[in-house]
């Protein structure tokens, strides 16, 4: 989010926040933030974005007040705040107690199987891939082939474009340019895309959670504001996915 001269914040204060969400009836007792430099790709031009400032994910603000209700709508609906949210920015959770910082007693009695964020579990995924093959982040070693940056992007144009052979002509490579993709790392990465239902079943996880959702109920005169707990940012669609990149090679 940007100030009145249109520089990127590097704090949210009161005023920021009240400006944000439209309403002057929400107050910040205290607060943990910090900030963090923004990078990326944009994969259109190919070429590097310039670098905003963002507030880094896990701030967390008390905030009080009538406008906690506002907070608590956007939250329900999906509608974040700020800049660039269709990137992952500005995602928040809205709490009434926080593990080990409030006294109130939180009720476990009736489990609940939530699944994660579709999203989110494909760029977990995603990041092991990339941690599971980091060779084809590095530069090629003497006589060694494998894809280039601008190979995976055109990977993904053609996935975007719906091109049903865009995995099969590079399992299969027919020109010179395309036997890169004979590298052990890329071609398992490919065999992977190439069968996403099986990729998609793989990733059904349920976690256990207790305690009281996050919006049910607004009586509490405090509430914790947590940026991003869990945001992703730059992804791109890959095999019908959404990922943080191809083949997450900058995170």
């Amino acid at each position: 989010m940007r100030d009145d001269f249109l520089r990127w914040r590097t704090a949210l204060d009161e005023a920021a926040l009240q400006a944000l969400i439209g309403t002057d009836s929400l107050r910040i007792e205290q607060s943990m933030q910090d900030w963090v430099m923004v990078h990326g790709f944009n994969g259109t031009s190919r070429l590097w974005r310039m670098p905003a400032a963002a507030i880094r994910r896990g701030s967390v603000f008390e905030v009080t007040g009538t406008g906690v209700a506002e907070l608590a709508r956007r939250a329900a609906q999906g509608e974040w705040l700020g800049e660039r949210t269709h990137e992952g920015f500005g995602h928040f959770r809205l709490d009434e107690v926080l593990p080990g910082i409030t006294s109130d007693p939180v009720g476990c009695d009736e489990p609940q199987a939530v699944e994660d964020d579709p999203t989110e579990v494909i760029a977990a995924q995603t990041r092991q891939w990339f941690d599971e093959r980091k060779a084809l982040a590095k530069p090629p070693k003497a006589m060694e082939r494998k894809p280039s940056l601008s190979q995976w992007f055109d990977l993904v144009a053609d996935l975007e474009r719906g091109n049903t052979e865009a995995i099969r002509d590079r399992l299969n490579p027919t020109t010179a340019g395309a036997k890169s993709w004979g590298h052990a790392d890329a071609r398992a990465i490919l065999e992977k895309l190439s069968n996403p239902a099986a990729y998609s079943a793989s990733q059904r996880r349920h976690h256990l959670t207790c305690g009281k959702s996050p919006t049910a109920s607004l009586r509490s005169p405090k509430h914790f504001l947590l940026l991003n707990p869990s945001g992703t940012t730059g992804r791109a669609v890959l095999a019908g996915y959404r990922v943080k990149s191809a083949l997450n090679l900058r995170r």
